[in-house]
């Protein structure tokens, strides 16, 4: 996965940007230009509002450029068989929108959908897989090697390989193991608290049994709940008949007939409301003249059927079309006049460039047999002069070498001239030869349409005067539509004065009504009352409320005579026998836990070990083939990462093979006197370990300002690594100008006005 392109807009100092990539990508320019910005937006279009810790904003909105509203980057990916094109926009209140497009079909729409998707396309289940590896900010390359030792690394490394997921499982598996070993120790002091409270019980109730205890508190129960039960029967009857009104019972025959009568004339109105609600849906209307609104309607259908007559054979939709073609038409026209005289200027340029890049090979032919010159004088092949045969001394031999080094540097200013001037006609080229071949695409469309290409000027004139006339008929047709929708509306606005009063005369006979339907089932409520109250005496064999008043009286005497048994106590005691039961259940449970999570923790550290020692081991071998792979010189043979145990903890250190007095010494880096540059090489080395495992679906190195502090050869030195670099697609922002001299690629040069 590379990248193919970026668009932004309004993005941090960017107003319109638009930018192609290719395999190899310089961004050069002076600081404050916005260089770092296009890493920023690659990484927001990645992962949006993920990645604001590594952009160094607290909150998205303060990507927006001063006094817009919203910002939208455009980042398109290409895989081997899709284009994957990730849009995200920001707007001023911090929300943000995302939207996911494969080739040409959106995939997802939604921010969190948005990242999953991402997320499988790119093989990564975190953003650092990318972020902490590829992505390499200002300062930060030599980051990991600088940490050798230290825990951070251990940190980093782990979060890598999702290590981190199982520590924190361990750190929860011993947490519950020590909260159960608490509550172990909690429940042996309750049990041992509660076998001492059913020691007291025992003294109370002597000799009896808890069976005996429960024999006498089931009679007292089935007396209380007797008891309960009818004085609850006796409540519920007393609030039935306070329900009752017998005098409103006596007028529900008058209460029918009225709701009868009631309901006729709603159903009248209803039918008068039905028909004028037809007449107004089929009476369709959008804009209205208003100065209209004061002529009898009878006038103003006469004025509509005179403008039908003259319209009575034109189709509004064909003249709309004809129109539109014909502006069409016209449009095409004036572009092929305003770009008549490119076709003589792009020959031109088009034979200059020619003629340059004949010298330009010249140039290239000169200085190369220049070279070959310097070679021989410099390795002192030669002792006589190639011309007169005479013997040369060394100072006439230094004499020459001067004078075609002179000639060489000539050479290569002129050479350099004449590149940078073919740069800028191939720019004007490139815009000229898009208008010459839209100027040739124009005059096909004219001359496929019939049109004369030498006398544009009257096919001009004659569009003109068609689309006059055309326009005068739409005219005429919208007037008529205007006309026709004023008349409807005048017939609407009458017809809704009426609906109104009649749904206001309907809303007052259904509230009438609702009234009395609430009358009658108030009614309906005392009548079932009625019937309750009956059915509840008869059913637990009481003729009237005195004789169930004096039943429940009889019931609370035989109450009394069992006060002296405590049933509050009994229950309590009861309670002791089963909460013992059961804490001892628990303390058994908890032991059987104990030694199934002790088993656990066993597993997980095992485990987080072996992983541990698996990722240090392959780590290892990735850095030792890439650090081979980029170093070209021969003063560290190796280097390797190791796994300590160091003051109860595991950390990460890296050593180099070192060639000293013609022995190979292993040295930990902190002890091997390591150069800037060598640092940033073995950081770089192991980024692309950590990538070669990781295997994220993205083959994108991103390095902002990488020879910051370098001298000139380490700096030509990474500049000819990258450029031999060929897995991945390296994109580099730096102010060096050795950089778009030593590597082959796109060269973006930004500068305060291009912003």
């Amino acid at each position: 996965m590379k990248v193919i392109s970026l668009h932004l807009k309004n993005f941090k100092i960017h107003k319109d940007k638009n930018i192609e990539f290719s395999e190899k990508n310089l961004i050069i320019g002076e600081n404050g230009t916005g260089k770092s910005s296009i890493f920023h937006a690659i990484l927001f279009g990645l992962f949006g509002s993920e990645s604001k810790e590594y952009l160094n904003v607290s909150k998205v909105s303060s990507l927006i450029r001063d006094l817009s509203s919203e910002a939208k980057v455009v980042l398109k990916l290409k895989s081997e068989e899709n284009i994957i094109t990730i849009e995200r926009t920001i707007r001023k209140e911090g929300s943000t929108y995302s939207i996911l497009k494969v080739n040409d079909d959106i995939v997802a729409t939604t921010p969190l959908l948005v990242k999953k998707k991402i997320f499988e396309i790119l093989n990564i289940n975190r953003e650092n897989k990318i972020l902490d590896v590829l992505y390499i900010p200002q300062g930060e390359l030599g980051k990991y090697v600088k940490l050798s030792g230290k825990k951070e690394l251990t940190e980093l490394t782990e979060k890598l390989f999702d290590l981190d997921y199982y520590s924190v499982m361990l750190e929860v598996v011993k947490r519950v193991l020590r909260d159960l070993l608490i509550e172990k120790e909690r429940i042996s002091t309750q049990i041992y608290q509660k076998e001492r409270d059913i020691q007291k019980f025992r003294k109370v109730y002597g000799d009896k049994s808890i069976e005996e205890l429960e024999k006498l508190a089931r009679e007292y129960e089935s007396i209380q709940k007797e008891y309960l039960r009818l004085q609850s029967l006796y409540t519920k009857i007393s609030s039935l008949l306070q329900t009752i009104d017998y005098n409103l019972i006596s007028k529900k025959q008058n209460i029918i007939s009225k709701l009868q009568q009631i309901d006729k004339e709603i159903l009248e109105i209803e039918e008068k409301v039905s028909k004028i609600k037809t007449e107004l849906k089929s009476l369709e209307y959008s804009d209205i003249d208003r100065s209209l609104l004061d002529i009898d309607i009878r006038d103003l259908e006469s004025m509509l059927e005179e403008i039908e007559q003259q319209i009575r054979n034109i189709d509004k939709y064909s003249v709309q079309k004809e129109i539109e073609e014909l502006e069409i038409l016209q449009s095409y026209i004036n572009q092929y006049i305003s770009l008549r005289s490119i076709e003589e200027e792009y020959l031109n340029t088009e034979e200059k460039i020619s003629s340059l890049r004949a010298e330009y090979t010249f140039l290239e032919s000169k200085i190369q047999e220049l070279n070959n010159i310097l070679k021989v004088i410099r390795d002192k092949r030669f002792s006589k002069c190639p011309i007169c045969g005479k013997l040369l001394n060394d100072e006439e031999q230094n004499k020459i070498r001067v004078e075609k080094e002179r000639e060489l540097e000539q050479l290569l200013k002129k050479k350099r001239e004449i590149y940078f001037n073919l740069q800028e006609l191939n720019k004007k080229y490139a815009t000229l030869r898009f208008k010459y071949n839209k100027l040739n695409a124009l005059k096909r469309i004219l001359e496929d349409k019939g049109l004369s290409i030498d006398n544009l000027d009257n096919e001009k004139e004659k569009i003109i005067k068609n689309l006059m006339e055309l326009k005068e008929k739409l005219k005429s047709i919208e007037r008529y539509e205007l006309l026709k929708s004023t008349i409807n509306y005048l017939k609407s606005r009458d017809l809704s004065n009426s609906l109104r009063e009649l749904e206001l005369l309907l809303d007052n006979l259904k509230r009438e009504r609702l009234d009395l339907h609430r009358t009658l089932e108030k009614i309906e409520l005392m009548e079932n009352n009625l019937k309750k109250i009956n059915e509840l005496l008869y059913t637990n064999n009481f003729t009237n409320l005195e004789e169930l008043k004096k039943y429940i009286s009889e019931l609370d005497n035989r109450l009394k005579s069992y006060v002296a048994i405590s049933l509050r106590e009994l229950e309590l005691y009861k309670m002791h026998l089963s909460e013992i039961d059961e804490l001892k259940r628990k303390q058994q449970n908890i032991k059987t836990n104990i030694s199934t999570l002790n088993s656990l923790k066993t597993v997980l550290e095992r485990f987080i070990m072996s992983y541990r020692k698996t990722v240090a081991k392959r780590l290892s071998a990735a850095f030792n083939y890439y650090f081979k792979k980029l170093y070209i010189y021969h003063d560290i043979k190796e280097v390797k990462l190791e796994l300590k145990y160091e003051r109860q903890e595991w950390k990460f250190h890296f050593y180099v093979k070192k060639n000293i007095d013609n022995k190979e010494i292993w040295r930990d880096i902190r002890e091997a006197n390591l150069s800037g540059g060598q640092v940033k090489i073995m950081d770089l080395a192991f980024r692309l370990a950590l990538a070669y495992i990781l295997k994220p679906n993205f083959k994108v190195l991103l390095l902002d300002e990488p020879t910051e502090s370098l001298d000139e050869n380490v700096r030509y030195s990474l500049a000819e690594l990258l450029d031999n670099l060929k897995e991945y697609q390296i994109i580099l922002c730096t102010h060096d100008e050795l950089f778009k001299e030593k590597i082959q690629g796109k060269v973006f040069e930004f500068s305060r006005k291009g912003r």
